[in-house]
């Protein structure tokens, strides 16, 4: 069943720019640090890589519409079980365009113990309307 969800990302995915992020410190938070110059801020980078993915659009009671946003704002992507993408990280789609989402928590679709694919909802980092709130 893996192999036939890898396959079906490989003939339909689209490829995505995904930003991993990466940080200094193994605790953010923690103000004794030196990576994190006392204050609980480690520098936080992006390492630049890309994904296949099968991208959706969510329905209405698949996601909770942050303040400022819309559901126009939001997609659904599946990814293969060996991916690293992680909650945090950032991705662009289309490639190239420039729009940049935030991905949400991962959650994955498991037959027993085998992991078929991981999916995520991804939320646009600024939304559509311009609100900044």
């Amino acid at each position: 069943m893996q192999d036939l969800m890898n396959h079906t990302i490989d003939m339909l995915g689209t490829e995505i720019e995904w930003l991993e992020r990466s940080s200094n410190s193994s605790d953010s938070f923690d103000t004794g640090s030196l990576l994190t110059y006392g204050y609980g801020d480690a520098i936080i980078s992006y390492v630049t890589g890309s994904v296949k993915a099968l991208i959706t659009n969510p329905s209405a009671t698949d996601v909770v519409v942050d303040a400022g946003f819309t559901l126009n704002d939001y997609a659904t992507i599946k990814v293969k079980a060996l991916s690293t993408i992680d909650y945090w990280d950032n991705c662009i789609i289309p490639s190239g365009s420039g729009i940049i989402y935030k991905i949400l928590p991962i959650q994955t679709w498991r037959v027993g113990t085998t992991t078929i694919y991981k999916f995520a909802h991804i939320r646009r980092l600024f939304p559509l309307s311009g609100s900044t709130y």
